[in-house]
């Protein structure tokens, strides 16, 4: 089970969290799915004042881990896995679906089946992962309705 009472401190930490000055009123997990090692949450945050609740996608470690940022090379590829083959994975409310917009002759259709992952390190509200020379993928944090 997620520790929704470690979660506040753990989130003004990550680089990407955009609530770091405001007082957290409360976190509420909206929605989740396991995938390979790895725990898609989406999450609320409730703020204290008239700041407006925000919602963050965690890909997190599974639940009877350390509350850790799941993002390893194994997690990588999975999502890649997901991307490539176009697939959905169910959640508690819906689907976590992989869509791409690409061709035959993409970047993307011409990556080795594992290839190489790194992640960028400048990035400030959403997360790089680099797959070989030629694929980003920016994995959104903060999440908005549109």
């Amino acid at each position: 089970m997620l520790d929704l009472d470690a979660l506040p401190d753990w989130l003004r930490r990550q680089r990407w969290f955009g609530g770091k000055g405001t007082p957290i009123a409360a976190v509420r997990v909206v929605d989740e799915a396991g995938l390979d090692g790895l725990h898609v949450v989406t999450i609320e945050v409730r703020y204290d004042g008239e700041r407006p609740a925000e919602r963050y996608l965690l890909p997190l470690k599974p639940d009877d881990a350390p509350l850790e940022d799941a993002l390893d090379e194994q997690a990588c590829l999975a999502i890649l896995a997901i991307l490539r083959g176009r697939r959905a994975i169910r959640t508690r409310g819906g689907a976590l679906r992989g869509e791409r917009f690409d061709g035959p002759d993409s970047p993307l259709s011409s990556l080795p089946e594992r290839p190489t992952v790194r992640r960028l390190s400048a990035e400030q509200s959403n997360t790089s992962l680099v797959f070989g020379d030629a694929v980003i993928l920016k994995l959104i944090r903060k999440l908005d309705q549109g």
